[in-house]
């Protein structure tokens, strides 16, 4: 440095140590930053992660497709349509319609049509079985005599019988079955299918021929089944391909106008590129759960723009979870299916850019290395790491006896076959084990696994207990106790882990049924061990009026430091149900656990958000993060709605104090939250620095200065600063200062020494 600026940094050093120090608020000396470190270049302000909250969420999904979805989720399988008011299946000798009936219709009310018969001229044609094959919006199947041809809309499906050669031009007739258990009776123009809860109808017949003559066609109906013909006078002028015509439709006046019910929504993310998945349940009918995608980039921008199909088949897709895989660049959805009386546990991966892979068989029984026996409500974990050993961890309930489910787990490669085979046992008791949630992250190393436990006699209470699973699937920590109190303890969310001070911690979230008629979301701290380091009441800790309210739904993350946890409880303790989130830190000095958000308000809206899912960033890749999603559902707007939120509390990041002696310039950019980086920025370039300490007031009235240095216990350091907060969750609530200097001054030192006003940074 140069002797000059060392010799009027000394005097300025002197002159502030014969002052006595005036901190203009109280100080905590915890961390100062050390000289001569490297720190990464800040992302801009306008590029890193901020705190939203309020009413509006950053992002809504729209729910309806903005075109027919087609699908094969399973090799040699039949086709799958969806539109807006009907779903339905084509193989190789018919389609079934299925309408949509009201999301509070009882169960499904499918429609299947087959061809059985066709002739021209009295001649019967031979019909043989084809092989359905999907265009953008039309299915075509070849079955010999004709082709069959299904043109797609969101309200109607147009059915087709095109006839590319005829052996005469007589008549042309098509005979049509209709089954299913709808009512049907003969309408003008066609068939009405239908019962209380709603109609189908199959009208509007028309032939076509290739230059475009056409002739309308009556439809007969017989009770069970349809004849069409198309008259010999019109046949024997037409030009082939000739075209038979009929519309499907759903009967919107009659159909209950109810639409789908969005419900039960689940959020994971992945770093490189930044996504995340959200899916949810939508209820075709009281009987059929079907499961939709879509995938959001950093600014909650949908990069699909229509959602994707994860099922929407005859299955019933109950209870779903999603989960990342960084090094595959993939997130699996997994789900309790149900087929009449079986529940199994299936899956599907979707890529970075929406693309589906085949359904996966987790745990049915006959596939697989499966057990016998039903199997329900299924959560996933993902893995950060980038290694083709990174794999997916399920966890779920199986059905040993009838009232006795044991806690199972499998694992899923990337390319989405099974790992382990059979199945491995997590918990296996004579009570009954259900409720299981994993970690979002095997933080490159472990997962945490929690559920409750049933106890079978009087008084029937119900604990939380907890397992530790390696990345590979290895049972480091078996079934161990984690709350087991006289009240109630259930609905368990197990966290991703988090590093403080060298030692690793994961926290249980669950409710507590305090009083009888209230739930409390409480929290424990537990250790590699899963021995309970620390446990808080969050709702009473955080407000003693809300501590009376029911907590619902806890759900919670971390992001490899601090603890988020997410909540839905009725407003004002009655109606209107609202998604909070707090961030919780462990201070190893004090040994406590500290609230560092206090339920900030994310779903704020007048209707009910329920259900809240909460997912890091940093649980989805090698990169410290320290925001977060959530997903929820609005039941008034029936809409799924998405929130970012930064992982800390709201306020300035920094705040100046008037401490300016001359004209130098500072500015501060960056993010002062814990993990993340800030710059200052001084006037003057290389003939400037920076001091950084506490907040303190030290006239200098020597030298010929009349200038105030604005901190306190200063070290001397470069322009610009550049520093990253550490991963401490103590320096949390800190507040430092830097100010800058200038050996091109005006004011002090022979008019050759400025000073700036004093920035000071609030860590969050």
């Amino acid at each position: 440095m140069n002797p000059c600026i060392l010799l009027t940094l000394a005097a300025l050093s002197s002159a502030v140590a014969a002052q006595l120090p005036e901190p203009r608020e109280p100080v905590t000396p915890r961390l100062l930053p050390q000289q001569g470190v490297a720190h990464a270049a800040p992302k801009p302000a306008s590029d890193l992660p901020q705190r939203r909250s309020g009413a509006r969420p950053d992002a809504r999904i729209r729910h309806l497709p903005d075109h027919v979805l087609v699908d094969r989720p399973e090799a040699h399988g039949p086709l799958w349509l969806m539109g807006h008011d009907w779903k339905g299946c084509v193989d190789g000798l018919g389609f079934t319609f299925v309408p949509f009936f009201g999301a509070d219709a009882p169960r499904n009310f499918p429609v299947r049509i087959e061809l059985t018969q066709t002739s021209v001229g009295g001649e019967p044609l031979a019909l043989s079985p084809g092989e359905p094959v999907a265009g953008a919006t039309v299915v075509r199947t070849d079955r010999g005599a004709l082709t069959e041809v299904l043109d797609l809309g969101l309200r109607q499906v147009e059915q087709s019988f095109v006839f590319a050669t005829l052996p005469n031009r007589g008549a042309v007739a098509v005979e049509l079955s209709f089954t299913g258990g709808l009512t049907g009776r003969a309408i003008d123009g066609g068939i009405e299918l239908g019962n209380e809860h709603g109609t189908v109808t199959y009208h509007h017949a028309v032939a076509t021929d290739a230059v475009g003559a056409s002739t309308p066609l009556t439809i007969d109906w017989n009770g069970t089944s349809a004849h069409i013909e198309i008259p010999a006078s019109f046949v024997v002028r037409a030009t082939l391909p000739l075209v038979l015509d009929p519309v499907i439709q759903t009967n919107l006046g009659i159909a209950s106008t109810e639409t789908n019910l969005q419900t039960m929504a689940d959020i994971a993310t992945l770093q490189s590129p930044d996504l995340s998945c959200v899916i949810w349940r939508n209820q075709f009918s009281a009987g059929d759960q079907d499961v939709f995608a879509t995938l959001l980039d950093t600014n909650l921008t949908d990069i699909i723009g229509s959602p994707v199909h994860i099922d929407y088949t005859f299955e019933s897709w109950v209870h779903a979870a999603v989960a990342g895989n960084f090094q595959s660049a993939e997130f699996l959805v997994v789900s309790q299916v149900d087929v009449g009386t079986t529940s199994s546990i299936r899956g599907r991966l979707i890529d970075q850019t929406g693309v589906l892979g085949p359904k996966i068989d987790i745990e049915r029984a006959g596939t697989g290395g499966s057990l016998p026996g039903n199997n329900f409500r299924p959560d996933v974990g993902g893995d950060p790491h980038s290694g083709i050993d990174a794999y997916f961890t399920v966890v779920y309930e199986h059905e040993t006896a009838v009232g006795n489910h044991d806690i199972h787990y499998r694992q899923i490669n990337q390319d989405g076959t099974l790992r382990l085979v059979p199945p491995l046992v997590l918990a296996n008791t004579s009570t009954n084990e259900s409720n299981p949630s994993i970690s979002k992250s095997d933080d490159r190393q472990m997962h945490y696994v929690a559920w409750q436990r049933t106890w079978p006699t009087a008084p029937f209470d119900e604990d939380v207990h907890a397992a530790r699973i390696d990345w590979n699937g290895t049972i480091r920590t078996p079934d161990t106790t984690i709350a087991g109190s006289v009240n109630n303890e259930f609905s368990p969310s197990a966290s991703s882990r988090v590093q403080v001070e060298g030692t690793y911690y994961s926290m249980i979230a669950y409710l507590s049924d305090v009083s009888g008629t209230d739930d409390d979301v409480y929290l424990r701290l537990v250790d590699d061990s899963l021995m309970v380091r620390k446990t808080l009441n969050l709702s009473a800790a955080e407000d003693q009026l809300s501590a009376g309210f029911d907590q619902k739904d806890p759900d919670i993350d971390s992001d490899g430091t601090r603890f988020a946890i997410t909540y839905s409880e009725p407003y004002g303790g009655t109606a209107d149900e609202e998604t909070k989130v707090s961030t919780v830190a462990y201070d190893p000095i004090l040994d406590a656990l500290r609230i560092q958000d206090n339920r900030a308000g994310l779903g704020l809206s007048v209707s009910d958000e329920v259900r809240p899912r909460i997912c890091s960033f940093n649980s989805g890749g090698m990169v410290f993060r320290s925001d977060y999603v959530v997903a929820d559902v609005n039941l008034g707007d029936n809409d799924v709605e998405v929130y970012e939120y930064g992982g800390y509390a709201s306020g300035s990041s920094f705040t100046y104090f008037a401490s300016e002696c001359g004209t130098l310039s500072i500015s501060p950019s960056g993010t002062t939250t814990i993990g993340g980086t800030m710059t200052i920025t001084v006037g003057n370039g290389a003939l400037s620095g920076t001091l950084f300490g506490y907040p303190g007031i030290v006239p200098i009235n020597a030298l010929g200065c009349n200038c105030t240095v604005g901190v306190w216990d200063a070290q001397i350091l470069a322009n610009p600063l550049t520093w990253t907060i550490p991963l401490n969750p103590g320096v949390v609530g800190l507040t430092l200062s830097v100010q800058g200097w200038t050996l091109a001054g005006t004011q002090c030192l022979g008019n050759m020494f400025d000073l700036s006003d004093t920035v000071d940074i609030h860590i969050r």
